[in-house]
């Protein structure tokens, strides 16, 4: 939608052209109007119209003297002159200025409107072909860009040299550089990422490598905004500032073999390129086992973490961690077994197995964590008596008595040996756990048969049964009669009519 602006003293006039005429129907909306050329002027500081139609005869300043005010200022201006007077010198003066058509009052509606249907026609013919040569200019640069860094990436793996390079993109000759290696959380394409990192005021050439976004920047240190963006997509490794192409070429390596070696990138938030570390020794067992059984959880959480950072930042074999952490929360495990003579949970081989499969060392990082957890917890709860245990086992039976339940299920859950465990339930209920369980079933089952037309099949399934004579055997053997009986002998009795 073209604005348009008119200049005139007469109010009637300005309020016919305004409003006698449909003018958004022809793509034109009437912005703003004054009574005076210097009224014109202030308005035109903050509005921005493509037409003005101006009134020559004005008070103080003319319209033609406001036409070659607005052609200095605003030069791509269209205007149309209103004039009252068929002067010669009026129209010469008009056209000198640049203006697009000379109307005399009173203005026909069908000339008007032809002629700002022209000028819109121009004007949107201008926009079109200035659109279509920024695209073009947007095109070469991408190109020329994409040139670039895919020279950069051809300099920093050692294909082509430092001088090819700066053949090429004689600005890169000067520094600082910093080297970012990003692994975005969402898809984004290296033209996005470039136009995200320059409208946060970073000179940045994206190449990818591996599904890896490999971003030099040049120039100035990255802003804190471009920073926060590029944290946001996902995981960032950054390099420190590097003063010469050839650091830059050594940082990209180091790159690589942390992202060969599974290092832990974090996200959210950049993380620093690790410089070489020394071999580490491995975790002996007995200082976690230390740690979790006479400090504390975060001890030895804090214990394990130097250990693998520590151990990442080295680069080493990560096969050869991967069957040390195995081997560690093995041996912790068993230790939790042989104290409490409870199941051991983690197994040597299902941990190393399930290490190996990691798609990177954070989710590594964060399984082996995890395993930390679990076996504490498992700690602290066979610290707690052997009432707690068989009053929560009780409990899980009450909830669960129509699913399937057995000792070894049981046992597993609440991570004992089977033996132990049904040895201390009976020892804490004065009962077998399969009696437990039956008696939970029946009284579950005569309160169905009581309180429901269900039929006795139905209830068995119910209650956990899903063999029906196995349910009517228990039945008969535990009441004595049969179910059908026992729903007979304990019918609520019907109230009597009054």
């Amino acid at each position: 939608m073209l604005g348009l602006y008119i200049v005139d003293d007469e109010l009637l006039i300005r309020q016919g052209i305004a409003e006698d005429i449909a003018w958004e129907s022809e793509g034109i909306r009437v912005i703003g109007s004054a009574e005076s050329a210097e009224d014109a002027l202030e308005d035109l500081e903050h509005l921005s119209p493509q037409i003005m139609l101006v009134d020559i005869e004005m008070p103080r300043m003319n319209g033609l003297q406001l036409i070659a005010q607005v052609r200095k200022l605003y030069p791509s201006m269209r205007c149309i002159v209103l004039s009252g007077y068929d002067k010669f010198d009026y129209a010469q003066e008009a056209i000198r200025n640049g203006v697009r058509g000379y109307l005399l009052k009173p203005v026909k509606q069908e000339e008007l409107i032809g002629l700002c249907r022209q000028i819109a026609f121009e004007i949107h013919q201008e926009q079109a072909a200035r659109a279509h040569r920024q695209y073009l200019e947007q095109a070469v640069q991408g190109i020329e860009r994409a040139q670039i860094s895919g020279a950069i990436m051809q300099y920093l793996s050692g294909e082509i040299s430092q001088e090819a390079l700066l053949q090429l993109a004689p600005q890169l000759g000067q520094g600082p550089y910093t080297l970012w290696a990003m692994r975005p959380g969402s898809p984004i394409t290296k033209k996005q990422c470039e136009d995200m990192l320059s409208s946060r005021g970073a000179s940045a050439y994206v190449s990818e490598h591996m599904s890896i976004l490999m971003i030099l920047l040049h120039g100035a240190l990255p802003t804190e905004a471009a920073l926060e963006w590029a944290c946001s997509k996902g995981q960032l490794l950054v390099s420190p500032p590097l003063s010469t192409l050839e650091n830059a070429a050594a940082a990209y390596a180091r790159i690589n073999e942390c992202l060969w070696n599974g290092f832990y990138i974090s996200p959210g938030r950049a993380t620093d390129l690790p410089q070489k570390a020394a071999p580490t020794e491995p975790l002996h067992a007995s200082l976690l086992w230390d740690a979790l059984l006479h400090r504390s959880q975060a001890e030895a959480t804090e214990l394990l973490v130097g250990y693998l950072d520590t151990y990442a930042a080295a680069m080493e074999n990560p096969d050869m961690l991967f069957i040390q952490c195995a081997e560690l929360l093995g041996q912790i495990s068993q230790n939790i077994q042989k104290q409490n003579g409870v199941h051991a949970p983690l197994q040597v081989s299902e941990l190393c197995a399930s290490f190996q499969s990691c798609e990177s060392f954070g989710i590594f990082r964060k399984q082996v964590l995890q395993k930390l957890e679990e076996l504490y917890a498992l700690l602290s709860s066979n610290r707690q008596k052997g009432n707690d245990v068989i009053l929560q086992t009780q409990q899980y039976i009450h909830l669960h008595y129509a699913e399937p339940l057995s000792l070894n299920e049981l046992a597993k859950r609440f991570y004992m040996n089977p033996s132990y465990f049904s040895t201390l339930f009976y020892k804490r209920s004065g009962v077998k756990l399969h009696e437990y369980i039956r008696n939970i079933r029946l009284e579950k089952a005569c309160h169905l048969l009581q309180s429901t037309d269900l039929t006795v099949a139905s209830i068995a399934m119910q209650v956990g049964y899903e063999n029906y004579r196995r349910f009517c055997t228990l039945f008969q053997e535990n009441f004595g009669m049969t179910a059908q009986t026992w729903r007979r002998a304990h019918a609520a009795p019907m109230e009597t009519e009054k």
